[in-house]
């Protein structure tokens, strides 16, 4: 393998290690309302957005369960 193709692959290598970066994990949540199955959330200073139950947003927010009056939510595995 000639030099050139060795640093083609190295630094392919180095971009691809970086892209494997975990996503990063939701500072805040705020919950402004329920419906059953959903449960409709601030994350960060984002706008209102509805996530479903068993739903993991990109900030690692996730839903498990959902009714009218209440929602357990889940941020890095605490609920």
């Amino acid at each position: 393998m000639d030099k050139k193709t060795f640093f083609a692959l190295v630094v392919l290598l180095i971009m691809s290690i970086g892209s494997l970066a975990p996503t990063a994990l939701a500072q805040s949540v705020t919950l402004v309302g329920t419906f059953p199955n959903k449960a409709l959330v601030v994350i960060g200073n984002g706008t209102p957005r509805s996530v479903s139950v068993g739903e993991t947003t990109a900030e690692g927010v996730r839903v498990i369960s959902a009714t009218t009056d209440s929602a357990t939510i889940e941020i890095a595995g605490k609920r």
